[in-house]
């Protein structure tokens, strides 16, 4: 019978010891070994309503707002995660999630801001001579923050949309994309709709005072101030 070196049994060993290393890593574990760590992470949309994402080694359970469950496998992505399964699909990068399923497509975030589900009336806006100048009616001039990073405006007779995205708790840098405006003649002849729309884009950061909200403008070319309004309603 030939005799095992001790050096040789050494190498196979720690040959054995890499290769269950590399198959802990590439397939599910078996035995009495503890379960792939959950990260559960919860998304707010656009819309409002929240997913509630599972995410593990290689897939995500997600359960809508309706309580309904659904098991997505993760695909290849150059950038961001992709997860795919059931007619469902979720994916993003960081915070921004989009989330696919029958009733079409949607932005989510997991970014939490106490800007989200907002509603603020205008009153008038500080230019940098420090004049204030605020429209004929300005309770036709509002703004909605909604929830996963879509602005909707009520611009005189006009409406907008656009995304928005924030820092901060009380004070911070935002961002509003130019929205996207209809294009009514209004009877009011100041063009406060389009001047307002134009400016949201040049905002740079805001400071939030229990109902008052400030948006300061790029370059110290002004504040726009505005007012809380009721979440929901008129």
């Amino acid at each position: 019978m030939r005799r095992r070196l001790p050096g040789a049994w050494a190498c196979t060993a720690v040959a054995c010891a890499l290769l269950a290393g590399c198959a802990s890593q590439t397939g599910p574990r078996t035995g009495a070994a503890s379960p792939a760590a959950i990260h559960t992470v919860v998304f707010t949309c656009e819309d409002g309503e929240r997913l509630t994402a599972h995410f593990r080694d290689g897939a995500v359970g997600v359960v809508d707002p309706q309580g309904r469950s659904f098991e997505l496998k993760q695909r290849p992505a150059g950038s961001g995660i992709w997860y795919e399964g059931q007619d469902h699909t979720l994916r993003g990068k960081g915070e921004e999630m989009t989330w696919t399923s029958a009733g079409g497509t949607k932005a989510c975030t997991s970014a939490s801001s106490p800007l989200a589900g907002s509603r603020w009336r205008l009153v008038q806006f500080h230019a940098s001579d420090g004049k204030a100048s605020a429209p004929a009616a300005p309770e036709n001039f509002v703004m909605e923050l909604l929830p996963g990073g879509r602005v909707a405006l009520q611009l005189d007779c006009n409406r907008a949309t656009g995304r928005w995205q924030a820092s901060g708790t009380t004070a911070g840098s935002i961002t509003i994309d130019a929205p996207a405006m209809t294009r009514a003649a209004c009877p009011a002849s100041d063009s406060w709709d389009t001047r307002l729309a134009r400016d949201l884009a040049s905002v740079h950061s805001y400071a939030l005072n229990d109902n008052r909200l400030d948006l300061a403008l790029d370059a110290g070319a002004g504040v726009y101030s505005w007012t809380r309004l009721p979440a929901s309603g008129p």
